[in-house]
């Protein structure tokens, strides 16, 4: 069995050590980005009667419905803030278009939108990594809302007018055990040993 030296045993340590510094120190500029997206994104989260087609296509035709129609509500909101405000300020309006919208499609499910705070996942926007949390949503139950959900960023727009290009397609968002990225998975299990 050969051995290294000691000077290239001493090179190879400080190359490691300075690769493990480099490292730690872009996580945790990572870390620090994880940490405040909930407090920078308003999320909208629309969950189906039941998983049957009829009412997962009617989820996707109320998601079409409702990206274009409510785009003037959060058109001068700047902060997450301002457009859960906007949201709130306009729930009546929201629910009663949604309810119209349903009734008009030959269903008589009760809608109920509501502004509240909502778990989710890790998911890509595009380019966009949304870390997993706890975040603001616009949350719409059609009927029960027993069935699989949808979900996209309304603040910043990533899904409003522009739903195609942003989300998965519906195996990918409707997938309760797709597992996050391993970065999001290394620091959320980091967050829970070192708090």
């Amino acid at each position: 069995m050969k051995f290294l030296s000691k000077e290239r045993a001493l090179t190879l340590s400080m190359l490691f050590g300075t690769a493990l510094a480099v490292a730690l120190g872009s996580f945790s500029a990572f870390a620090g980005e994880c940490e405040d997206m909930p407090e920078r994104l308003f999320r909208m989260h629309i969950l189906a009667n039941s998983d049957s087609k009829e009412d997962q296509e009617l989820k996707y035709a109320l998601r079409d419905f409702l990206s274009e129609d409510m785009q003037y509500i959060f058109e001068g909101c700047s902060t997450a803030e301002e457009a859960k405000n906007a949201a709130k300020n306009n729930l009546r309006e929201i629910t009663v278009k949604a309810q119209q919208f349903v009734s008009d499609s030959g269903y008589d499910y009760k809608i109920t939108a509501s502004v509240e705070k909502v778990f989710f996942t890790t998911r890509q926007y595009g380019a966009v990594t949304v870390p997993a949390g706890e975040y603001d949503a616009l949350r719409i139950l059609i009927g029960k809302g027993e069935g699989r959900n949808w979900w996209c960023v309304m603040f910043p727009p990533l899904c409003l007018g522009a739903v195609e290009e942003y989300v998965y397609n519906d195996a990918d968002i409707d997938d309760p055990n797709r597992p996050p990225e391993i970065k999001f998975a290394l620091f959320e299990w980091l967050k829970k040993v070192f708090g």
